[in-house]
């Protein structure tokens, strides 16, 4: 808010002058973009700032991309060797793991280019995947009653869903100009 003062005014009838004062009111206006995504939500939910040890969402996010390719590589491998051996599970495994191949090549680009388009898909595949993995998997609990199991996928669907929030925090800066939020 700004004040001024002006001087006395010289009145015509003889009246004593009073001081008048001007007031400027200055008002600042901020607006805010809000993406309101595939369900019309206006906020980002789990949000984190920085990868597992400290590291940046850029690191963390490529860091995922490539241990994500070398264990996609090795799934293939192995689903090759199994429909090699007469296992027909090993075709649909080998498939799986080309798939996933192409995702991290692409999440990994998308990275190196700033293309939050191209990390966006990797989220979305992963996510249903471990929405997949995660039915199938409390399935084979009811019909095995293996607790052992059931806490090996807790602990791997858990990590799983960190790696997507992680790589998902990251194109989200990238698409708010903060830049992997160091």
């Amino acid at each position: 808010m700004v004040e001024s003062a002006a001087g006395p005014r010289h009145q015509s009838d003889g009246a004593v002058p009073t001081p008048t004062r001007i007031t400027t009111v200055t008002t600042t206006t901020t607006t805010t973009t809000r993406s309101r995504g595939i369900f019309g939500m206006g906020e980002h939910k789990c949000l984190l700032t920085q990868c597992c040890c400290g590291c940046s969402l850029r690191t963390g996010s490529l860091a995922i991309g490539i241990v994500g390719l070398v264990l996609a590589v090795m799934h293939t491998i192995y689903g090759i060797y199994h429909g090699i051996n007469g296992i027909s599970q090993g075709w649909v495994n080998m498939l799986v793991g080309i798939l996933n191949v192409i995702l991290c090549a692409v999440l990994i680009q998308g990275i190196r280019q700033e293309k939050r388009s191209m990390i966006m898909a990797w989220v979305w595949v992963q996510s249903i995947l471990i929405a997949i993995n995660i039915i199938l998997g409390v399935i084979e609990i009811i019909l095995t009653l293996n607790f052992i199991f059931a806490i090996l996928l807790f602990i791997i669907m858990g990590i799983a869903i960190y790696c997507v929030l992680v790589v998902r925090s990251y194109a989200i800066s990238i698409s708010s100009g903060a830049g992997g939020m160091a």
